[in-house]
């Protein structure tokens, strides 16, 4: 009977270290790439739309130069927004990414001295 509990147990375990861990060793950016796909898309439809607006008379030039600088203004603010910015430095031990392995390292250099 303990077997089994033992060998039920250790499968869970397996099971849910091999949902947990693979995110943790994850290395691709976090941003979305996809997603810078469909702002451009996006805003060239919008331009497309100004610019059609203008032809047919909808809009003066006027209305069109400000509402054409609030589109470029919008996405200023989504370039920057999307910019990674610079990683810390990370150190040999791997505090960076694991700051509670640098901790466990030592903490066992020092039981171990």
């Amino acid at each position: 009977m303990t077997i089994e509990f033992w060998l039920a147990i250790a499968g869970l375990l397996a099971a849910a270290l091999a949902i947990l861990l693979p995110p943790l060793f994850k290395t691709a950016p976090l941003h979305d790439a996809d997603g810078e796909q469909r702002n451009k898309a996006i805003a060239r439809q919008q331009l497309a739309e100004l610019k059609q607006q203008l032809q047919d008379g909808i809009l003066s030039q006027s209305q069109f130069d400000a509402q054409y600088q609030e589109l470029q203004l919008a996405l200023l603010d989504e370039i920057q927004q999307d910019a990674p910015t610079q990683a810390p430095a990370r150190s040999a031990s791997g505090a960076g990414r694991f700051p509670w392995l640098a901790w466990r390292c030592r903490c066992s250099a020092c039981i171990s001295i």
